[in-house]
């Protein structure tokens, strides 16, 4: 009896385990640049948006993209493949309906290119790597927080990433831990701007 017990609590546990899905931009099919197009993806399906998920962006096709998913839709990761050309990643307006939650970071995995993001609110700590040393990552939009809590971001690899705007979302402390942070303006780290470590080799460019 003891043991029917225990396999029954691992079958349920079992049950409930989260899967992350990987879901790859190929911009190869037609109908426009919106997210929400399932043409645009790999596979011709549009990603499931959840904070367990990842979203790849590669090819040279259709490289100016548009989050069209509901307001606030949760992704784990955004990652820039390595045969990537830049991207710019918009919004539908000027608004904050259409804003995109990112759970863990970003990763930039392309040399010699220079991506940039828009708005993003913080959930959780994030991390930024820049793989290659050339490549770069502009954080062109506003960075908020919307769950009032502090929020921290640590940098990595050895490319740069440069933050512009008024990023009121970086409230917790901010590490170079690798590569070049370049700060474009007294706002840009938000609170944070007292509490910035920068490891041993990395580099801290204030107001570019």
């Amino acid at each position: 009896m003891r043991h029917f017990k225990l396999a029954t609590t691992l079958t349920l546990l079992c049950c409930t385990l989260a899967f992350a899905t990987e879901y790859t931009w190929d911009g190869e099919g037609a109908g426009g640049k919106q997210w929400t197009n399932d043409l645009m993806w790999a596979g011709d399906a549009k990603p499931t948006m959840s904070a367990d998920n990842t979203l790849v962006f590669d090819g040279t096709s259709y490289i100016i993209t548009t989050n069209t998913f509901p307001m606030h839709s949760d992704i784990g990761w955004i990652k820039i493949a390595p045969t990537a050309a830049p991207f710019l990643f918009a919004r539908q307006s000027s608004s904050l309906g259409d804003r995109l939650d990112v759970f863990s970071g970003f990763e930039h995995n392309a040399a010699n290119v220079v991506s940039n993001l828009m708005a993003t609110d913080v959930w959780g700590d994030w991390m930024v790597n820049v793989s290659d040393p050339a490549g770069e990552l502009h954080q062109v939009g506003v960075m908020l927080t919307e769950d009032n809590v502090a929020h921290a971001i640590s940098k990595f690899g050895p490319g740069k990433y440069q933050l512009f705007g008024n990023n009121a979302g970086l409230t917790g402390t901010v590490t170079v831990a690798d590569g070049t942070l370049v700060v474009r303006s007294v706002t840009s780290l938000g609170a944070a701007v007292s509490d910035v470590i920068v490891s041993n080799g990395a580099t801290l460019d204030m107001y570019g």
